[in-house]
């Protein structure tokens, strides 16, 4: 009866400090949290100085299109949203277009080391009193705020932005999970066979012949397509723009002050989305941090 006794004080004694010690990260974890949350604002300040001193290093942010780099946009619109994500969109030859292209302006970007378009977005504008902006058929059903719809403004006032598209080995979470792949690589001695390591460090040319910096930067390559867009809005005085998105994009965009207003209410296409408003003359004031700077860098290099 003693040794049982014994046992059963010991392994309550052990659950006890195994819950303690439990208890004690987590508190220690809520205690560092405020002031984690305190520091987040100067590091994101910290970081959008950073981009816009280095981002140019490495792309091209340009509204001028050849031949070669419209075609290229379309194909890449063709690879993301009809092969990868499943969109019902016309296409030809394996190039995505539509009637709206005929009556947009574009803003793309190009990598400086291999010259490829690894991003795009289209502007779409009214230039006839028989035109139309692509929400206006999309969501006509969808609308709510009566008071910021299309046809509430002066047809030479209104743009659209639409078909934003990022190559995959571009995008921020490939990034991280590339350059995870390659330090498990790194750490695996494995020479008997390929391994499924090797071949995605392989694909991707090894992360150590990348220059890191140029590797930051890969997440903010949808950023300056947005400041892109507002640049031209600037350009041709249409300040009032309309999107369709994901409310998780639109609250990623308000990180950096991009402010979108949902006019709308949601709808399932291919996941759920929303009309948006952007007034392009507040949000040019109201960007946070570096990304005004960032946004006068990408000015001057459009120009």
């Amino acid at each position: 009866m003693q040794i049982l006794s014994l046992a059963s004080s010991r392994f309550t004694f052990s659950r006890t400090s195994k819950m303690s010690a439990r208890l004690g990260r987590v508190i220690k974890t809520n205690a560092e949290y405020p002031i984690k949350k305190a520091l987040r604002p100067i590091k994101f300040y910290i970081k959008s100085l950073t981009v816009a001193k280095t981002f140019l290093n490495y792309f091209e942010v340009t509204s001028e299109l050849s031949n070669e780099d419209f075609d290229a946009m379309c194909r890449l619109r063709h690879e993301v949203y009809c092969k990868e994500l499943g969109f019902a969109f016309n296409s030809q030859e394996e190039k995505e277009l539509d009637q709206y292209d005929k009556h947009a302006k574009f803003c793309v970007v190009k990598r400086k080391s291999t010259g490829e378009v690894v991003g795009a977005v289209r502007f779409v504008v009214i230039e006839q009193a028989n035109h139309s902006l692509p929400i206006e058929s999309t969501c006509n059903t969808y609308f709510e705020d009566c008071a910021l719809l299309p046809q509430c403004f002066n047809s030479d006032e209104v743009a659209e932005v639409s078909r934003l598209v990022i190559a995959q080995k571009h995008r921020k979470k490939n990034i991280k999970g590339r350059t995870r792949v390659n330090k498990h690589y790194q750490c695996k001695k494995s020479s008997d066979k390929t391994t499924k390591y090797e071949k995605s460090a392989t694909d991707f040319q090894a992360v150590n012949a990348q220059d890191r910096q140029e590797l930051k930067n890969f997440k903010f390559i949808a950023v300056a397509l947005y400041l892109g867009t507002m640049i031209i809005a600037k350009n041709t005085n249409r300040p009032h723009g309309f999107i369709i998105t994901t409310p998780q994009l639109a609250r990623s965009l308000a990180c950096f002050g991009i402010q979108l207003k949902r006019i709308g209410h949601l709808y399932e296409y291919t996941g759920m989305r929303a009309p948006y408003y952007i007034d392009g003359e507040k949000t040019q004031r109201k960007l946070h941090g570096g990304f005004k700077r960032f946004l006068n860098v990408i000015e001057t290099s459009m120009a």
